[in-house]
C-alpha cells in the first residue's frame, strides 16, 4: 500500500507506480525530411531533363552539320588538281563529328569533322573545322575550313588520259634505255613519236599501282611497223600534290626491231660513244668504200627482226644497199633501202620468222657510184649466219 504522507497543505499524497507522462519519448515529425526528399527528387529530375534536352540539342547540332557538310560546296565543288586531268564531282559518302563542343543550352558550337567521298575515281577524306548556330529551330554550318586534306586513287587512269601522256611515257621508255650511254640508241619518242597510232591493250589497276599496255603502229612507205610498251605508274602519296608518277616504261616484244628497221643517221645502237669513233673518223682512199655489219644476225625466236647493224660510213661518197640471200634455198631472206653516208640500218624484217638454230646467208651489199657499173658501183659478198635462239 502506498504511503500516505501529510503536505503542509494538509492535502494527502499519494505515489502511484504510473510513469510521468512527460517522460514518455516523443513522435518524431517526418514531413520536413519528406520535403526535403521530394525537392531533391525534382531537382534531380529537372537536371537530367535538362541533361536530356542539352543532349537532345547536341544530337541536333551533329545532325544539322552532317547534313550541311554532305551537301557543302567544299566537297561537291572540291578539285583535285592532277596532271592526268583534274578531278571533279565528288558526293560525300560518309560525315563523322569527331569532336562537338557547344556550351550549355548555348545556340553555336564548333566541331571537328571528317568528310569522305567520291567520284569513281578519286576517295578524299578531309578534315574540317566548323562553326555552326542554331537559326529558326535548325542547326546550320555558317563556317567550315579545310584542316586536313587526304585523297588517293580508288580506279584506274581512264585510257584517254594514259593516251594524252604518250610523249611522258615515250621519254620515261627512253630515259630508261639511256643508261648505257650507248651512241646512237634506238629512241621510242623519236620513231613512234610521229604519225603513230596507239591503242590501249590493257590497263589494271590494285592498290595504288597500275600497269597498262600500249600498243603503237607506224606506217612509214605503206609498211606497219609495230611496237609495245609496258607501263608501270605509281601513286605519289608523299608529294606536296599528291598524284600519279611513271615508275618504269619497257619496250616489250619488237618494238626495237620495229624502231630499227628504219634508217636512221648516226651509227648503231649497240655502240658506245668510245666505240662509235671509227664511224666517224674512218679515212676513205678515193674511189674506196667502207662498212660495218655484225657477219652473225642475231634473232629471237618466232620474231622476224634480225639485229645487223649495217652501217654505210659518213666518209664514203655513195649509197649502199644490202640482201641477205639464203645459202640453203638460194631465196632473198631480205633487201634493205639505199643507205646514204652517215646512216644505219639496225635490223633487217624477214617475210617470215626462221626456226630455231643457225642458218647459213650471204649478204651481197652494193656501194652506188654515179649510176656507172666497174669502179663506181661495187658488188660484194660475205658469207654470215643467223642465229635463231
Amino acid at each position: 500500500m502506498a504511503d500516505e504522507t501529510l503536505h503542509p497543505e494538509g492535502t494527502p499524497h499519494v505515489e502511484e507506480d504510473a510513469q510521468d507522462p512527460e517522460a514518455q519519448p516523443q513522435k518524431k515529425d517526418r514531413k520536413p525530411l519528406f520535403i526535403g526528399l521530394g525537392i531533391a527528387v525534382a531537382v534531380v529530375i529537372i537536371a537530367v531533363v535538362l541533361v536530356l534536352v542539352n543532349g537532345a540539342e547536341d544530337a541536333a547540332a551533329k545532325e544539322g552539320i552532317e547534313a550541311s557538310m554532305a551537301e557543302s560546296a567544299l566537297i561537291t565543288e572540291r578539285v583535285i588538281p592532277s596532271a592526268w586531268g583534274d578531278q571533279s564531282g565528288f558526293t560525300a559518302v560518309a560525315v563523322q563529328v569527331d569532336e562537338l563542343k557547344r556550351g550549355f543550352f548555348a545556340s553555336d558550337a564548333t566541331a571537328a569533322v571528317t568528310v569522305d567521298a567520291e567520284n569513281g575515281a578519286y576517295g578524299l577524306s578531309d578534315g574540317f573545322t566548323v562553326h555552326c548556330k542554331k537559326e529558326d529551330g535548325a542547326w546550320v554550318v555558317d563556317q567550315a575550313d579545310l584542316a586536313k586534306e587526304s585523297y588517293a586513287p580508288i580506279a584506274k587512269i581512264p585510257d584517254e588520259a594514259l593516251l594524252a601522256h604518250l610523249p611522258d611515257i615515250m621519254a620515261k621508255a627512253d630515259e630508261s634505255k639511256g643508261t648505257f650511254t650507248f651512241a646512237n640508241p634506238l629512241s621510242v619518242a623519236g620513231f613512234f613519236g610521229v604519225d603513230t597510232e596507239a591503242t590501249i591493250v590493257s590497263n589494271e589497276f590494285d592498290r595504288g599501282e597500275e600497269d597498262a599496255q600500249i600498243a603503237l603502229v607506224r606506217m612509214v612507205d605503206g609498211v606497219a611497223h609495230e611496237g609495245k610498251l609496258d607501263v608501270v605508274l605509281g601513286w605519289d602519296a608523299k608529294a606536296e600534290h599528291p598524284d600519279w608518277t611513271i615508275v618504269d616504261v619497257m619496250t616489250l616484244e619488237d618494238t626495237e626491231g620495229a624502231m630499227g628497221s628504219i634508217v636512221r643517221e648516226g651509227p648503231s645502237s649497240v655502240l658506245t660513244e668510245d666505240m662509235a669513233a671509227d664511224f666517224y673518223d674512218t679515212d676513205i682512199e678515193e674511189g674506196s668504200y667502207w662498212t660495218k655489219f655484225s657477219s652473225t644476225i642475231a634473232c629471237k625466236d618466232d620474231s622476224p627482226y634480225g639485229f645487223i647493224a649495217f652501217s654505210n660510213v659518213p666518209a664514203n661518197t655513195g649509197d649502199m644497199r644490202f640482201s641477205v640471200i639464203s645459202n640453203e634455198t638460194g631465196d632473198t631472206l631480205y633487201e634493205s633501202p639505199r643507205i646514204a653516208p652517215g646512216m644505219t640500218l639496225d635490223y633487217i624484217t624477214l617475210a617470215e620468222p626462221l626456226p630455231t638454230g643457225e642458218h647459213s646467208v650471204t649478204v651481197r651489199y652494193t656501194a652506188f657510184g654515179d649510176g656507172w657499173r666497174y669502179m663506181d658501183t661495187t658488188d660484194s659478198d660475205e658469207d654470215c649466219i643467223i642465229r635463231v635462239y
